[in-house]
């Protein structure tokens, strides 16, 4: 959760509706105060049935209440929970387990697979420009042969911390 702003409680205070009471918030300060998405937080009000409180500057707003419950109210199981029949509980949970990792992954700023590839292209280009060092310098007439075996050497271990580097970033995507 993100620390509400001087900024937010500014338009939160803007917000509020003539003859109704509370706080009423627009779906970017919601966001903003959660520290999610838009389109998540819309996904999540619809889901818990939370109509808006009325408009403002024709946006809609919600009652500052009303909306909190949307985030808080997730984790409760329902009340026939052990009603259920196994096939129906077992449906459910993974319903439920499922929904938590798509909450997690429209939280996250890049998903980690694109950092993953992004960082195994870098690797590659810096694999690839300390190559294009090692022909520089092995073509340079002024470097010693011991001076272009060393560089070679070095270069080799730099490639092959970088083989490790991107063997464990496909195994780990994140790390």
């Amino acid at each position: 959760m993100k620390e509400i702003t001087k900024k937010t409680a500014k338009r939160g205070r803007r917000c509020a509706l003539p003859g109704k009471p509370g706080v009423h918030l627009s779906l970017r300060d919601i966001a903003e105060i959660i520290g999610a998405d838009r389109s998540f937080v819309r996904r999540r009000l619809s889901d818990a049935d939370i109509q808006g409180s009325g408009t403002r500057y024709g946006h809609l707003v919600y009652d500052a209440k009303d909306a909190w419950s949307a985030f808080t109210n997730e984790d409760r199981t329902p009340e026939s929970i052990d009603a259920m029949s196994a096939v129906d509980r077992l449906a459910w949970f993974r319903g439920t387990k499922l929904k938590r990792e798509n909450e997690k992954r429209a939280l996250q700023l890049i998903p980690a697979e694109e950092v993953a590839e992004e960082k195994a292209r870098i690797l590659r280009l810096i694999k690839q420009g300390l190559s294009l060092v090692l022909k520089i310098v092995a073509s340079d007439e002024s470097a010693t042969p011991a001076m272009v075996e060393r560089m070679r050497e070095h270069v080799q271990s730099i490639e092959r911390q970088i083989d490790d580097a991107t063997t464990l970033t496909q195994r780990h995507p994140g790390t």
